[in-house]
């Protein structure tokens, strides 16, 4: 019997799908509300920025007298990276890795979603870098994943206003595995810094600010 369709010969395969570009999800963040009434306490407050450079952000900060630097880490640590997973001995050498002129001190750093990937052991080479550059009483704002799978890649996050950010996810087709880090894991590969603030967002992301605690900023005093 000769099938009336497709005719004799088989179907074609549709094409695979293109990954779906995720919508853009704006969020009130109490965390960046109190790191902004702490940096408008200090004199000539600087941040880093540890992921990628964003004219918002820039803009944001510039309107606001503060100094705003970026080192997209992840790009940084690229040469480490090895089948989704960075290599921390590799990362410990890396002679550009958060390397910034004499006098550079930074009064808050903004590692947004970026400790999701890197592994905990690559974490602490950050903290160890990260130390020799900040002031006493330096914030660090980072974002966690509850969920049991992440992007690909790290998103994108645009300050909107005194504690609304807008984040946007990667639209990458590949899934990784969650760390989910607690509170405790987060303080251990974080030493000397330590959770002040936790806040669970909707978006399905645990919020968190950390400072420094004094002894690990003695060669960099506060200003004001």
């Amino acid at each position: 019997m000769t099938p009336l369709w497709p005719f004799g010969r088989r179907g074609r395969a549709s094409p695979p799908e293109e990954p779906a570009t995720p919508a853009p999800v704006d969020f009130h963040s109490h965390a960046l509300g109190v790191l902004l009434r702490r940096l408008a306490e200090r004199r000539d407050p600087r941040v880093l920025d540890l992921g990628s450079a964003h004219n918002i952000n820039l803009a944001f900060f510039g309107s606001r007298g503060v100094g705003y630097a970026v080192e997209d880490a992840l790009r940084t640590l690229a040469p480490c990276r090895s089948a989704g997973t960075f290599d921390p001995g590799c990362a410990a050498a890396l002679p550009d890795l958060l390397r910034f002129p004499d006098g550079t001190a930074f009064d808050a750093i903004f590692a947004w979603d970026l400790l999701d990937f890197v592994g905990a052991p690559v974490i602490r080479v950050l903290a160890e870098r990260l130390l020799p550059w900040c002031r006493q009483g330096c914030l660090l704002y980072a974002l966690v994943s509850r969920a049991s799978r992440l992007p690909g890649e790290p998103g994108r996050w645009e300050i909107l206003g005194e504690s609304r950010i807008r984040y946007i996810p990667a639209a990458h087709p590949r899934a990784l595995p969650s760390p989910r880090y607690t509170q405790a894991a987060l303080e251990q590969a974080m030493a000397p810094f330590r959770v002040e603030r936790a806040y669970l967002l909707k978006l399905g992301m645990q919020e968190y600010l950390l400072g420094l605690r004094a002894e690990g900023a003695a060669e960099r005093p506060a200003e004001g």
